[in-house]
């Protein structure tokens, strides 16, 4: 069995970022070179800053993408414009959509998991992982010390109680909602 357990997330202070549809971002891989300028132009607090610092020429070792997201991350840190969640808790996620003119709501949760060795056969390797990519958000991560890109992973819950509770949860006030490119993303929080 995975071991899983409830963190304390950071979260924007709308109250210095503007509201929360402004500052987040797609995932750093389908961000294109104009994406990546118009969300910098968006918001001086868009993710994108932290997820995928511009390049420049002239970058090297000591100061490149990484360390830019690292500078600005402790810096948002320490002016108030991320903060830390009161106390640990799961943090559940819905997106809505049509797809083949069927509507269809996924939804799962941000948690702390235990890294374990694959052979324990708890935890799967996600089978095509690209080198470059893969390497790129650990220079993030080493850089950061945080990880702003969550795995993606699939669970079973054949008694139905991790979908019990999240059903529970979701019947309350989301504390984010973002309607973007037809799709509607909610979030909430499970003590």
């Amino acid at each position: 069995m995975v071991d899983i357990a409830p963190f304390r997330g950071l979260l924007f202070n709308q109250g210095k970022t503007g509201p929360v549809d402004q500052v987040t971002a797609p995932p750093y891989d389908v961000i294109s070179p104009e994406q990546q300028d118009a969300l910098y132009k968006k918001n001086p607090y868009n993710v994108v800053r932290l997820i995928l610092e511009k390049q420049y020429p002239g970058d090297d070792e000591k100061k490149n993408r990484y360390t830019r997201s690292s500078v600005t991350f402790k810096k948002w840190i320490e002016d108030g414009v991320l903060v830390e969640d009161e106390k640990p808790g799961f943090y559940i996620y819905s997106q809505e959509y049509d797809y083949e003119g069927e509507s269809v709501c996924r939804v799962g949760f941000f948690a702390r998991v235990r890294a374990e060795d694959f052979s324990a056969g708890n935890i799967c390797p996600h089978e095509f992982t690209l080198a470059k990519a893969k390497q790129d958000r650990m220079n993030l991560l080493k850089a950061c010390r945080a990880n702003f890109s969550p795995i993606f992973g699939l669970f079973s819950d054949p008694s139905g109680e991790i979908d019990a509770s999240l059903n529970q949860t979701m019947k309350g006030e989301p504390f984010a909602v973002i309607e973007e490119n037809g799709v509607l993303n909610k979030a909430w929080r499970l003590d």
